[in-house]
């Protein structure tokens, strides 16, 4: 994947190193099943990651959590079977997470799982159901926020007028703006 940029000038060490790590992982091991999609590709979810880990690092994330953003970047648009909308593309791409857990000797996270099959749903839907089934959902819905924002950055993809920066949850995306535009050619 070429993002373009040195890593380094965006990210910190640890951020580099995780984004590295996971790209890796992302080109050697991880199937999309849109084989043939020019929006949702692995570049895609390179800089979605990317993104993720600018934020994690601006809001002073911890490791963990960092790990948890890129591996919902990696995997999320995995179990798309069309372009469009395709509501259950992120339950899907949550079982095929699970999956590739078990597969990869990778560690099983509940929040990863939820935040990936509810990336698609509304975000009161996302809020209802992470609030009874998860230990922290607060924890859970501040990560879940943050993903959303980095996945609808990468919105400029589809061209200048896709993103509506009004439904960015996090006041720290709007930083990311021109990035993004850049990285997308806008």
């Amino acid at each position: 994947m070429n993002i373009n940029l040195p890593l380094q000038t965006y990210l910190s060490q640890r951020s580099c190193d995780i984004f590295k790590k996971w790209e890796r992982f992302m080109m050697q091991s991880v199937d999309f099943w849109l084989t043939d999609s020019i929006w949702h590709t692995q570049q895609h979810s390179a800089r979605v990651m990317f993104y993720n880990l600018i934020l994690a690092d601006r809001l002073q994330l911890d490791s963990d959590q960092c790990e948890q953003l890129a591996t919902c970047s990696v995997f999320h648009d995995t179990r798309r079977l069309d372009e469009g909308l395709d509501k259950g593309h992120g339950l899907r791409a949550a079982k095929y997470y699970k999956t590739s857990c078990l597969k990869h000797g990778l560690l099983y996270n509940d929040t990863v799982a939820y935040i990936m099959a509810y990336h698609d749903q509304d975000d009161n839907e996302a809020q209802a159901s992470f609030k009874s089934e998860l230990q922290d959902p607060e924890k859970a819905l501040y990560l879940y926020k943050i993903f959303k924002d980095a996945d609808a950055l990468d919105r400029y993809r589809l061209g200048s007028g896709a993103l509506n920066v009004n439904f960015l949850r996090n006041e720290q995306s709007l930083d990311l703006i021109e990035l993004a535009q850049y990285l997308n050619d806008v």
